[in-house]
């Protein structure tokens, strides 16, 4: 069974939803029992799926809050969190490359590694997912 993740029309519906991130972080969520309440709610103006999905993207950014400073405003789902290079240790990595008028990130993910390297030199970010 695919998540409502890897489909890219639910994520590109979901960036054409804005409002539906909005009512999901808006909201005090004291205990899952509340949570799951909101879900309903939100399930009953929006496809389950895109609820899914939000859901996702939203606890994705919560976890990712330890690797990037802007995680709050990226897009990825838990799996690309997961694989995703930390901040620091990219901007690392990025500074080997600066001597380098451009340089390629093959399988770049969620871009972890490609934003360090942007900040030092010309970057082609490549991966399979069209998602990434």
């Amino acid at each position: 069974m695919n998540r409502p993740s890897d489909d890219i029309r639910v994520w590109e519906q979901l960036r054409r939803t804005p409002q539906l991130l909005v009512e999901l972080t808006s909201t005090d969520a004291p205990c899952a029992e509340h949570e799951l309440r909101v879900q309903k709610r939100l399930r009953a103006r929006y496809p389950p799926d895109l609820v899914r999905a939000a859901v996702e993207l939203i606890q994705a950014r919560q976890r990712a809050r330890g690797k990037f400073s802007r995680a709050d405003r990226m897009w990825f789902d838990r799996r690309g969190v997961e694989q995703a290079t930390d901040e620091l240790i990219a901007r690392r990595k990025a500074e080997r490359f600066a001597a380098h008028p451009e340089v390629v990130d093959l399988c770049c993910g969620v871009g972890g590694d490609t934003i360090a390297l942007a900040q030092r030199t010309g970057v082609v970010a490549v991966d399979e997912s069209p998602l990434a």
